[in-house]
């Protein structure tokens, strides 16, 4: 009886072992188609952050520890630099003769203390009236939870997505634009792109799960 009992118990835990290398092979798989989709609908390269001075008169990275790859189009570098629209917003805009739906990405950051940050960013937008922003979460597989303050509007030329992120040490808006047809059909690119965002010195793994696959159960 003891024997039978025994057999039955590893049979068990055999059977818990290949459930559970089952699940993290199918959890690994996701994590490769994710990453796959993602270096077809996204910039390899991320944006760089503005330059600034410090006090010494040496140009520096103004967020040297964010991080957000860009859709397809998007140049690396901002156009303005040194002149940020509304003294806030950094533009990476999409050279004349491309053809990418998304005509400019746009950032813009804060402290985290600064109370009015969301409401500074929205004002450099031509009269948005009044907005209601929605909490959008986004979790690629593999990486860590990112929630959103989300505010969406549009104008006769261009479909607007602007998205706050707050954390302990600062405030960061990414701003998508795109034509008001195209905004549908380009929800799943800045998805992504905003799924590719982390900050602070965050270890994120954003080249796929090479050594992710488990051992199998013996």
């Amino acid at each position: 009886m003891r024997w039978s009992w025994l057999a039955g118990l590893g049979l068990f835990l055999c059977g818990c072992g290949l459930a559970d290398y089952e699940n993290k092979m199918i959890d690994a798989q996701l994590r490769q188609q994710y990453i796959e989709e993602e270096h077809r609908l996204l910039e390899k390269a991320e944006l760089r952050s503005p330059l600034g001075v410090d006090k010494n008169g040496k140009e520096v990275p103004l967020a040297a520890d964010v991080h957000i790859r860009p859709p397809l189009g998007i140049p690396e570098k901002p156009a303005n630099d040194k002149e940020p629209r509304g003294s806030l917003l950094y533009s990476y805009v999409q050279p004349p003769r491309g053809s990418a739906p998304f005509a400019r990405v746009e950032l813009a950051f804060g402290p985290a203390e600064q109370k009015d940050f969301t409401t500074s960013v929205l004002k450099v937008f031509t009269d948005p009236g009044p907005l209601t922003p929605r909490q959008h979460t986004v979790q690629p597989p593999g990486r860590p939870v990112r929630t959103f303050q989300q505010y969406d509007f549009q104008d006769d030329q261009f479909f607007y997505s602007v998205n706050v992120w707050s954390g302990p040490k600062r405030q960061v808006a990414i701003v998508f634009w795109v034509p008001p047809a195209q905004k549908d059909a380009t929800r799943r690119i800045r998805e992504m792109s905003l799924g590719s965002f982390f900050i602070d010195g965050e270890k994120v793994n954003k080249t796929g799960p090479v050594d992710a696959v488990p051992p199998a159960p013996p």
